[in-house]
């Protein structure tokens, strides 16, 4: 297994993700993730504010975890920097997730 480009910190419901989030950190981020919808939870944010890169994949994974989210009852909130926008804007996902822009 490849080290991994990025870092997760959890604290009351927010995970907050920092570096490259690419093909290969999708499974990383998902079992990250799965922190945010325990059972008791209230918040359920995913911070992207420190990523620098964030592939199709991972992307992905935020819509899968919004449905996740829903089954659990919970709403997703996902911080996301205006230097990723583009590519999140691309994928549709604003349409979807409850988005909040940080900026950089």
């Amino acid at each position: 297994m490849a080290p991994s480009k990025a870092e997760y910190s959890f604290n009351k419901g927010v995970l907050k993700v920092s570096g490259k989030l690419d093909f290969a950190e999708e499974e990383g981020m998902r079992k990250q993730a799965a922190a945010l919808l325990k059972p008791g939870a209230t918040q359920c944010v995913l911070d992207l504010s420190g990523v620098t890169y964030i592939s199709s994949s991972c992307l992905g994974e935020i819509i899968v975890l919004d449905e996740e989210a829903k089954k659990h009852k919970l709403k997703l909130r996902v911080r996301v920097p205006r230097t990723l926008l583009y590519v999140y804007d691309l994928m549709g996902i604003r349409s979807i997730v409850d988005t909040e822009i940080v900026e950089d």
